[in-house]
C-alpha cells in the first residue's frame, strides 16, 4: 500500500469512526438509524478489509468487492432516510410524493438509463462489480437530486444534518459518475481513479462529519412557508384523476 492510499485509508477510518461517535454522542443514532447503521457498516468493512490486506492479500479481491457490491446496496438508506425526514408521514406532501406520478416516471427512466449505461460499461471492462456501481450509482445520484429538487420546489427548510448528508452524498455520487466517464473517455486516467475516488469518499465523509456533529433537525414547516391551499388542491385533483381512471378500467 503506497503512502498516499494508507493516508486516505487512516483518514477515512478515522472520519468513520467520528461519525459514529458523534451519532451516538449526540442521541441522534435513534433518529437516524438507517444512516447509523450505513456508517456501521462502513466502519466495520473497512477494518476488515485492511485486515485481509495485512493477514490474507490472496482474498483482498474478493472480500473487497463483496463488501463494494453490499455498500452500492446500503446506499439506498442513506438516501431512504434523507427522503422520510424531508417527507414526514404526518405531512401532506409525503402522499403527494410518494404517491406522484412523476417520482415513479422519474424512477423508470433513471433505472432504464443506469442499465443501458452498465450494460455498455460491462461491454468495455467485461467486470459485473464495476459495472453494476456504475449503474446504481447514477440511479442513487439521481434519486438524491430528485429528493433535493422537490424540497427545495416546496421551500422546505432543510436542517444541518440532513442537508450535509444530503449534499455530500449527492456530491460523491456525482463525482463518482464524472470519474466514470473520464475513464470511459481517457483509458490512461484508470491508475488515478485508484486515489481520485478514495479521496471523494474522504471528502464526503468530511462534510458528513460537520453535518451530523451536533443534532440540527428540520424546522417544522409552518403555513408562512408554503401555500397548503395549492397542495391540497394539487392532491384532491390528482385522486380524482387516479379515480376517473379506475372508471374507465372497471366501468
Amino acid at each position: 500500500m503506497s503512502a498516499t492510499a494508507y493516508l486516505m485509508f487512516v483518514s477515512g477510518l478515522a472520519l468513520e469512526l467520528l461519525v459514529v461517535y458523534r451519532l451516538l454522542r449526540e442521541m441522534s443514532w435513534y433518529r437516524y438509524p438507517f444512516f447509523f447503521c450505513y456508517a456501521v457498516y462502513l466502519v466495520t468493512v473497512t477494518i476488515a478489509v485492511f485486515g485481509i490486506l495485512c493477514f490474507r492479500p490472496v482474498l483482498y479481491a474478493k472480500v473487497y468487492w463483496y463488501g463494494e457490491c453490499a455498500n452500492m446496496f446500503l446506499r439506498f438508506l442513506v438516501i431512504w432516510e434523507v427522503f422520510r425526514h424531508i417527507f414526514r408521514r404526518s405531512s401532506v406532501l409525503h402522499g403527494i410524493v410518494s404517491k406522484g406520478f412523476m417520482f415513479g416516471v422519474l424512477g423508470m427512466i433513471v433505472v432504464l438509463a443506469g442499465i443501458s449505461w452498465g450494460a455498455e460499461n460491462y461491454e468495455t471492462s467485461h467486470s459485473v462489480w464495476f459495472a453494476s456501481e456504475r449503474t446504481l450509482g447514477l440511479c442513487q445520484a439521481s434519486l438524491i437530486l430528485a429528493i433535493l429538487f422537490l424540497a427545495r420546489y416546496y421551500n422546505l427548510h432543510l436542517g444541518r444534518n440532513l442537508w450535509g448528508v444530503a449534499v455530500g452524498f449527492g456530491l460523491f455520487s456525482s463525482f463518482s459518475i464524472v470519474n466514470f466517464a473520464l475513464i470511459d473517455l481517457v483509458p490512461s486516467f484508470f491508475p488515478y481513479w485508484q486515489l481520485i475516488t478514495p479521496f471523494g469518499a474522504v471528502s464526503m465523509l468530511g462534510m458528513w462529519t460537520w453535518a451530523i456533529w451536533n443534532y440540527s433537525p428540520n424546522q417544522v414547516v409552518t403555513n408562512g412557508t408554503f401555500d397548503h391551499s395549492d397542495i391540497e388542491r394539487w392532491s384532491e385533483n390528482w385522486n380524482q384523476a387516479l379515480s376517473a381512471i379506475r372508471k374507465v378500467i372497471h366501468p
